[in-house]
């Protein structure tokens, strides 16, 4: 469990990492169209 959870806040931090900058570029729209698409491991 504690494994999936590292995983996932670390794909979390390198994904907001990258979206941080691009955010300045692309409307928050699109962020927030992505979240909800991303897959959940429940």
């Amino acid at each position: 469990m504690s494994s999936i959870f590292h995983c996932i806040a670390l794909s979390v931090f390198v994904f907001l990492c990258v979206m941080l900058p691009v955010q300045e570029k692309v409307q928050r729209v699109d962020f927030y169209q992505i979240v909800p698409s991303a897959p959940r491991p429940c």
